[in-house]
C-alpha cells in the first residue's frame, strides 16, 4: 500500500512537536485525537454515550476538528455519508456500544451499496467482558456482523496499535471503490491504556486482504482489454454508454462526457451518477426501471453497451437475457461488485479504473458520428412523452425559480419512493464541473435520508442551499433530524433547507405496485395522520411554512407560492397536497424494456423494436 496522504504539510521534528506531542507517551484517546489531526480530519459526526465519553472529550480539545452532534447515531451516518459525497474526505462517526453501534448499522450498509467512505468508531465494553459474558449492558459485538458490509472491520486491543489502524482505515475509505470501516474501540483501551504518539510517516499501514464473506462469493467474468473496446466503437452503429457511480469517485466525469462527444454516443446515467455529469445534449439521463421511454429504447435496440464504473444492477438490467440482446456489452470497472450468472456470460469486463480507461479512449477513438442513431431516439422522445402530473409541474416550477434566484446551483436530496423517482425524471441538473448536486440512497434505497443528506451537505459546504424532495413516508422518518437543520440554521452557518413534500397519504410507490400487481388491493400502504400534521411540525421546527392543495380538481398552478417558498431564506417547507400517481413509465421487476408499462394509455409501436431487423 502507498503512504496515505494527510492535509498536513510534513515540517522539522521541532515543528512537529511544536504541533502535536510526538514521543511522548499519551492515553490511546489521545493518540486518537492527535492522529485524525494529523490525517487532516476536519470534522466528526458524534453521539456521545458511556464507552466513548473519553474519547469524545479528548477530541472536543482539538482546534483543528469540529464535532457535529445529532439527533440520532443513524441520522448522523447519514449526515457524514453526505459530507463524503459532497467533500470527497471520508466522513467520520463516533458512537456508543451497544444500541450507538446497532444504530449505525443502516448508514454503514448505505455507504458499502453507495461507495461511500465512512468511518465508524465504536466506543466498547472491555474485550474481557465480551469474552465471558454473552449479553453485557449495552454490549453488542460489531467486528463480526459489519464485515458483511464493510470494506475492513478491526477491534483494538493495544494502544500501539491505534494509529496503525487509523491511518490504515483512512487510506482504505476512500481508495479503490470507497466504503465503509468499522473500528471497536474498548473504552478502558481508549481511556487508561498509554503508548507512544509516533509521526504518520513512522506509523506502518496494516495489511489488509480485502476479502468478501462468502455470501459474496465471486462470479467469474471474461475480462479482455480497451483495444478491443476501441474497435467494438469504431463499428457499432447503434452505441450507448451507462455511466455509474464508479465515474464520480474516479473523478472521471468530464473524461466521460468528452469520450461519448468523440464516439458521438448517447450517454445514459445512473441514479447515483445523476447530478454528476454536466448538462450535455448527449446526456440522456436515467436508465432503466423508471427511465425515460427513449432510454430504455435505446439500449433494447443498441449493438454495444459501454458501461463505465459501476454494478450491472437488477433495476437497470432487469431480465438479462433480454438486456440489450443484439449488443457487444463492455464494463469497465477495476473492483468487483455484484453480478448475476447470466450477465457475467455477456459481459466483457474491463478492470481497469474509469478516468484511466477513459483517457486511453480519447487517445485511442477517432472522430466518429451516429446522426441517424441519435435522431431515431430524439424521435422515440418525440412520440413517447413522459407524463405531466402534478409531481413533474412542482418539481419544473421549482426548477425554474431555482434558477432565478439561487446564486448557486443547490445540492438535491431525497428520501425514497416515488418522489425519488420523479425527480430523477423531471429536475434538469446541471452541476458544476467535479461537483455532484444530487444525494440520495440508490443501492440499499433508504426513506428518511432526505434531511440527514441535506444536513450532511450543509455540513460541508454551508454556502449553498439544498433542497430536499420527499414523500408521506420519508419525510415522517425525517422528522428527527429537522432538529439538526434547525441548529445550523440557527447558528448562521448556512442558508438552510427547503423541503417539498409530496403528500398522497400513502407510501406511494407501494401504493403504485399494488395498483399494478396485486389488483388495488390497498394493503398497509396508507399513512393516517392529522391533515395539519406536516404544518406543526414545520411550525414546531422553526421552517417557514408553504401549502399548496391540488386535491379535490384543483389544477391551478400555483405558480406564486412556488416562487415565494424559493425565494424564501431560511428553513421552508412546502407540502404539496395531492392524490397517489402513476409512476410509469416502468419495466416490471425482472422483465425487459418489451413490458415497459406506458403511461397515458400509450402502447409500444413494434416498429421501434429494431432487435433482428437490417437496420
Amino acid at each position: 500500500m502507498a503512504i496515505v496522504e494527510t492535509n498536513h504539510k510534513i515540517g522539522t521534528l521541532e515543528h512537529l512537536v511544536n504541533e502535536w506531542p510526538i514521543g511522548q507517551e499519551l492515553t490511546a484517546s489521545e493518540i486518537y485525537r492527535y492522529t485524525l489531526e494529523m490525517l487532516g480530519v476536519e470534522m466528526i459526526g458524534v453521539y456521545i454515550g458511556g464507552r466513548c465519553i473519553d474519547l469524545i472529550d479528548k477530541i472536543g480539545q482539538s482546534k483543528k476538528i469540529q464535532l457535529r452532534v445529532g439527533t440520532s447515531e443513524s441520522d448522523l451516518g447519514h449526515a457524514m455519508q453526505a459530507y463524503f459525497k459532497v467533500t470527497r474526505k471520508p466522513g467520520l462517526l463516533i458512537v456508543t456500544s451497544g444500541p450507538g453501534g446497532t444504530n449505525s448499522a443502516t448508514p454503514v450498509k448505505d455507504a458499502h451499496s453507495d461507495s461511500d467512505a465512512l468511518i465508524v468508531t465504536v466506543g466498547q465494553v472491555p474485550n474481557e467482558v465480551m469474552e465471558v459474558e454473552d449479553e453485557p449492558f449495552q454490549g453488542a459485538v460489531m467486528v463480526e456482523p459489519f464485515s458483511y458490509w464493510s470494506k475492513w472491520t478491526h477491534r483494538i486491543k493495544d494502544p500501539d496499535e491505534v494509529q496503525s489502524v487509523l491511518k490504515t482505515a483512512y487510506y482504505l475509505s476512500k481508495n479503490g471503490r470507497p466504503g465503509p470501516i468499522v473500528i471497536e474501540f474498548p473504552s478502558p483501551i481508549a481511556q487508561f491504556q498509554k503508548a507512544k504518539l509516533k509521526h504518520l510517516d513512522e506509523v506502518p499501514l496494516i495489511d489488509v486482504q480485502l476479502k468478501k464473506p462468502e455470501v459474496y462469493r465471486r462470479v467469474e467474468v471474461k475480462t479482455t482489454n480497451l483495444d478491443n473496446l476501441v474497435e467494438a466503437v469504431k463499428v457499432s452503429q447503434r452505441p450507448v454508454g451507462v455511466g455509474g457511480g464508479g465515474v464520480y469517485n474516479a473523478g472521471a466525469a468530464e473524461e466521460l462526457i468528452q469520450t461519448v462527444e468523440r464516439a458521438d454516443m448517447p450517454l445514459e446515467t445512473t441514479l447515483i451518477l445523476l447530478g454528476g455529469v454536466r448538462k450535455h445534449r448527449l446526456n440522456l439521463g436515467l436508465p432503466g426501471m423508471h427511465g425515460p421511454i427513449e432510454n430504455n429504447l435505446a439500449i433494447y435496440n443498441s449493438d454495444l453497451v459501454v458501461y463505465v464504473g459501476g454494478r450491472l444492477d437488477d433495476r437497470i438490467i432487469g431480465d438479462p437475457k433480454k438486456f440489450a440482446p443484439d449488443a457487444k456489452i463492455f464494463w469497465i470497472e477495476p473492483n468487483y461488485p455484484g453480478i448475476s450468472t447470466v450477465m457475467a456470460q455477456r459481459v466483457q469486463k474491463i478492470e481497469m479504473d474509469a478516468k484511466k480507461a477513459l483517457h486511453y479512449l480519447l487517445e485511442k477513438l477517432p472522430q466518429l458520428t451516429h446522426e441517424r442513431w441519435l435522431n431515431q431516439i430524439y424521435a422515440w422522445r418525440e412520440k413517447y412523452p413522459m407524463p405531466t402530473h402534478v409531481p413533474r409541474k412542482v418539481i419544473q416550477q421549482i426548477r425554474e425559480f431555482v434558477k432565478i434566484y439561487e446564486p448557486k446551483e443547490p445540492y438535491i436530496t431525497t428520501g425514497v419512493g416515488a418522489h425519488q423517482m420523479f425527480l430523477a425524471e423531471f429536475w434538469d441538473f446541471d452541476p458544476e464541473l467535479g461537483m455532484k448536486m444530487l444525494l440520495t440512497s440508490g443501492g440499499l434505497g433508504v426513506m428518511g435520508t432526505g434531511m440527514p443528506f441535506a444536513v450532511g451537505a450543509g455540513f460541508a459546504d454551508p454556502s449553498r442551499q439544498v433542497y430536499i424532495f420527499n414523500g408521506d413516508g420519508s419525510a415522517i422518518m425525517d422528522q428527527r433530524a429537522k432538529l439538526m437543520a434547525w441548529q445550523l440554521a440557527r447558528d448562521g452557518q448556512y442558508p438552510g433547507v427547503k423541503e417539498i413534500i409530496f403528500r398522497d397519504n400513502s407510501l406511494g410507490m407501494v401504493d403504485f405496485w399494488q395498483d399494478e400487481f396485486w389488483e388495488q388491493r390497498k394493503t398497509a400502504t396508507a399513512i393516517e395522520a392529522p391533515d395539519e400534521y406536516f404544518k406543526h411540525i414545520a411550525l414546531a421546527s422553526q421552517f417557514k411554512y408553504f401549502v399548496v392543495d391540488y386535491r379535490n380538481g384543483n389544477t391551478g398552478s400555483n405558480r406564486a407560492i412556488s416562487e415565494d417558498f424559493v425565494k424564501y431564506r431560511g428553513n421552508a417547507l412546502l407540502e404539496v397536497k395531492m392524490l397517489p400517481q402513476s409512476v410509469r413509465p416502468m419495466i416490471p421487476a425482472a422483465k425487459s424494456a418489451l413490458e415497459m408499462k406506458l403511461p397515458n394509455g400509450m402502447k409500444l409501436d413494434p416498429t421501434d423494436l429494431l432487435v433482428g431487423k437490417n437496420w
